[in-house]
């Protein structure tokens, strides 16, 4: 049997060769197919004819399996990381913990217990830093718990009503509002803005998806029972907030993102060409394959269900994240006709593209030099390694 060190060679060498390590580095394109406009709104407006892909060089900095305790902590259920100067804080909600590490993943603090009363945790589900405070955001009880940056309770701020606190939905404004990413079963997508002191919320963006997919449940005794309604996603409005003034939106269907100011204004639009949906015959017997899983009571869903599944699939967004890293640069994930597989692209605070590599998922967090912190899935039921990266 293979000592954990070979295997975390091997890795490390696996990481790197799925981060394109080849060509030069992340300087800004010449010669790409590209016009800016000022549009008579004032929104600078910069459109692509094509997107030729120009490989990043990404360096590894170090491999993490945060499920080994090797670094001094066994963590349970991560669920969000939000980086800072030198390190990055992680939010373990099965340990209902927050844990502070340095940039190779080695532990230095841990705070946070479970629990109802103050600086306790029941089902923590957002993390960010403002200021010298760390939030905490959680969904049962509906709180923020706001700790200092060496992890000492300071106070806590109630939610409000359809405000659930959720790494995926929330960021906080400079004037200390929660910025709020709401999706409706009617196909609405919304950002919107709270104010916590007066329970009102400022819609900052609002986009129109497609109708929502309906699952139902086909038993053997010949019962269709509703499983989920979920929203298809085709026109998702993704977003990213750098926690100054800078706060982008994307549609996923179109490649289109835009720049806001904090009111929701528009000051620039990109247009980009959307990557290329089609799907090999490979990769649709594979998702079939996939696709049928159990509900616990021996029931599954039908053939004619995942059919229905894969004609949504073939029709999901070209973009599924957008980040923004405290250089300024703006990581877009984009979906490609390999569903194995994802790219990441890159823009400067212009807007202009500096090029893409392959990656397993967008990244979770920045620390404050730009080092990204990326997961890669390392078997059957989702454990995965996390490490950072650095692109040129």
């Amino acid at each position: 049997m293979p000592d954990r060190s070979s295997v975390r060679q091997e890795h490390v060498y696996s990481l790197m060769l799925l981060l394109f390590l080849s060509l030069a580095g992340c300087g800004r394109q010449e010669n790409v197919p590209m016009t800016t406009a000022i549009l008579p709104s004032g929104v600078i407006e910069t459109t692509y004819a094509e997107l030729p892909l120009h490989p990043l060089a990404v360096d590894t900095v170090a491999v993490w399996d945060v499920w080994s305790g090797e670094a001094g902590y066994l963590f349970s259920r991560l669920t969000a990381v939000v980086g800072f100067e030198d390190g990055f804080y992680v939010l373990d909600s099965g340990n209902r913990q927050v844990v502070e590490t340095d940039l190779r993943g080695r532990v230095r603090n841990v705070f946070g217990q479970r629990g109802e009363g103050p600086g306790e945790f029941g089902y923590p589900r957002f993390l960010n830093i403002v200021a010298d405070e760390v939030w905490v955001g959680d969904i049962m009880p509906m709180r923020f718990s706001i700790f200092d940056r060496d992890g000492s309770f300071r106070r806590t701020v109630p939610s409000q009503a359809r405000l659930a606190p959720d790494q995926n939905r929330c960021a906080i404004l400079p004037d200390g509002r929660i910025l709020n990413a709401l999706d409706d079963l009617d196909g609405v997508f919304s950002l919107l803005a709270w104010n916590l002191q007066t329970a009102t919320a400022d819609t900052l963006a609002r986009c129109r998806s497609m109708p929502p997919i309906i699952i139902e449940l086909h038993r053997s005794d010949g019962r269709v029972v509703p499983f989920d309604t979920r929203p298809s996603f085709a026109a998702e409005l993704h977003w990213s907030f750098d926690g100054t003034e800078r706060l982008v939106t994307v549609t996923g269907e179109e490649y289109i993102f835009e720049e806001r100011d904090c009111s929701g204004r528009i000051v620039r639009r990109t247009l980009a060409p959307t990557p290329d949906l089609s799907v090999s015959e490979q990769d649709r017997d594979y998702f079939f394959a996939h696709s049928a899983f159990g509900t616990g009571d021996g029931s599954s869903i039908s053939e004619e269900e995942i059919r229905r599944k894969w004609r949504f699939a073939e029709q999901r967004q070209a973009i599924g994240r957008i980040r923004i890293d405290p250089l300024g640069r703006i990581w877009v994930l984009a979906h490609t006709g390999d569903i194995e597989r994802n790219r990441v692209d890159l823009f400067d605070a212009e807007h202009l593209y500096l090029g893409s590599f392959e990656a397993p998922m967008l990244p979770l967090a920045f620390a404050a030099d730009g080092t990204a912190l990326l997961r890669a899935d390392d078997g059957p039921n989702g454990e995965g390694v996390f490490y950072s990266a650095r692109v040129h």
